[in-house]
């Protein structure tokens, strides 16, 4: 009889999640706080989230065989140390299913420069982020909606 190979803990921790895995990318504290409390408060999202507070982190975090990769990241533009388009590229070359992960920026920035570049590098969506609580919650409902319920992710692996 052929020995079956098993899935690792961590490939198996990620196929039996029943909810997704959304990696925030986010350096700015007061942003992060604006999010999380709208998450926790507003949303009532069906997900588990982790933050990281600049690109190298980020492709550390990705790169970790002993977590689950994340189903879908958030990434801010302008973070220290490297840059979200940076990390966008790195992401983009990562072996398998998480050089597909989905990637959603999620900015201040409303240039068209930035827009486009953020496209090309191979964002799924670019979103100005609303400083406004109200209309924090309403983006990352709308969001949570589609890319949480609506659209079929990858499973964590």
């Amino acid at each position: 009889m052929k020995e079956q190979l098993l899935p690792s803990d961590s490939q198996l921790e990620g196929l039996m999640a029943k909810v997704p895995l959304v990696l925030f990318a986010e350096d700015d504290d007061e942003d992060w706080l604006l999010m999380s409390e709208v998450l926790e408060e507003d949303c009532e999202v069906n997900m588990d989230i982790e933050r990281v507070s600049d690109g190298d982190t980020l492709l550390t975090r990705m790169q970790d065989t002993e977590k689950p990769s994340p189903n879908l990241v958030m990434l801010d533009l302008k973070m220290p140390r490297m840059d979200g388009l940076e990390a966008l590229q790195e992401i983009r070359k990562l072996a398998g299913l998480k050089g597909i992960t989905p990637v959603i920026i999620m900015t201040t920035s409303n240039l068209e420069t930035d827009i486009v570049k953020s496209y090309k590098t191979g964002a799924n969506s670019y979103v100005v982020k609303p400083v406004d609580h109200e209309k924090m919650g309403e983006a990352l409902r709308t969001m949570h909606k589609y890319w949480v319920e609506v659209a079929q992710l990858p499973r964590r692996l």
